[in-house]
């Protein structure tokens, strides 16, 4: 789990976000994932956003640049075989974000390994009170979800 606040307002009046296009991202095992992707997006927005309504938060949209942005990470965690929020260089989530052109005024991310379903990496974020912070986040608007092999990051954002 990790997260980050808003930048400040003099920056954000300046910052524009780009959702909406994930170019491909290659790796070996990775179309296995992409066809996983495709079919249980749908299962796990559902499980989102039931979840987020319980507690009177608004629901968030899946963001295909946010997808890619997760399984970037996700195939980088199973190419190191380290289930960790640093990324390559020893990059965070917002410079992950800024390096695919992605501006965000908040967001946060959850990894996980081993799960087997969407409905189980779901459960399993709702039962940490870390992680399930990060589902129940207020103010973003996006989700993006990736599986690749036994590595899961899910990536929450509000666009600037």
């Amino acid at each position: 789990m990790t997260y980050f606040a808003p930048l400040p307002a003099l920056i954000l009046c300046c910052i524009t976000a780009v959702f909406g296009f994930a170019p491909p991202v290659s790796a070996s095992g990775v179309e296995r994932d992409l066809v996983w992707q495709a079919s249980n997006q749908a299962g796990f927005a559902g499980l989102l956003n039931r979840h987020r309504a319980r507690y009177g938060l608004s629901a968030v949209r899946r963001s295909y640049d946010l997808d890619a942005a997760a399984r970037a990470h996700a195939v980088y965690m199973v190419s190191t075989k380290d289930l960790s929020h640093r990324g390559a260089g020893g990059s965070r989530l917002p410079h992950r974000l800024q390096a695919r052109g992605l501006r965000a005024c908040l967001g946060g991310e959850n990894l996980g390994r081993g799960q087997r379903s969407e409905g189980r990496i779901f459960s399993d974020w709702v039962a940490s009170p870390s992680h399930n912070r990060i589902l129940l986040m207020q103010g973003v608007t996006h989700y993006g979800l990736a599986r690749v092999g036994d590595y899961w990051a899910m990536v929450v954002a509000r666009p600037c």
